[in-house]
């Protein structure tokens, strides 16, 4: 024989006592823990759909936008960048997106890239902004011999590669 004591069943009472502090355990638990399965699914699907919002955005910030340092040793073209900054550029620009005063970066016959700020073509209206041959492009600082529409001639639509947005300065 063992000294054990024999497994007695519960009483009532002492079932009742245990599922009563069952109740109050689950009633003191913050609130926030008891989401229920419906609520859950539906924050999953806020976080996917965030998520999938985030790479969107990346995927279409890289496609279509370009950052462009200005050489630090040379003059610029348009006065208002200083040499060295670097500049936000809009790679994707449609002709009806383009407004007189916008600064773009165009190509050159040698496939060069350059810039300068759309202007009104000689012999049109001040508020035109295209001529028969395309845009004209002028640089504005006086101090720093460019390539523009003065040299170069009206610029095919074509030739355009980015308007620029802003410059950064960090």
């Amino acid at each position: 024989m063992t000294n054990e004591e024999p497994i007695r069943e519960s009483t009532r009472e002492e079932r009742q006592a245990r599922l009563d502090a069952r109740i109050d355990r689950e009633e003191s638990r913050p609130k926030l823990l008891l989401i229920s399965a419906n609520r859950r699914k539906v924050l999953r699907l806020i976080r996917v759909g965030l998520i999938v919002f985030a790479f969107a955005s990346i995927y279409y910030i890289r496609a279509n936008f370009e950052f462009v340092k200005l050489p630090a040793e040379s003059c610029t073209q348009i006065s208002a960048f200083e040499p060295g900054v670097t500049l936000l550029v809009y790679t994707s620009p449609k002709p009806e997106d383009l407004v007189l005063g916008d600064v773009v970066m165009f190509k050159l016959d040698s496939q060069t890239v350059t810039y300068g700020r759309l202007s009104s073509p000689p012999g049109t209206g001040p508020d035109e902004l295209v001529a028969a041959g395309g845009y004209w492009i002028l640089g504005d600082n006086p101090k720093c011999p460019v390539d523009d529409s003065i040299s170069l001639g009206a610029i095919a639509p074509e030739r355009i590669v980015g308007r620029v947005l802003f410059p950064l300065r960090f």
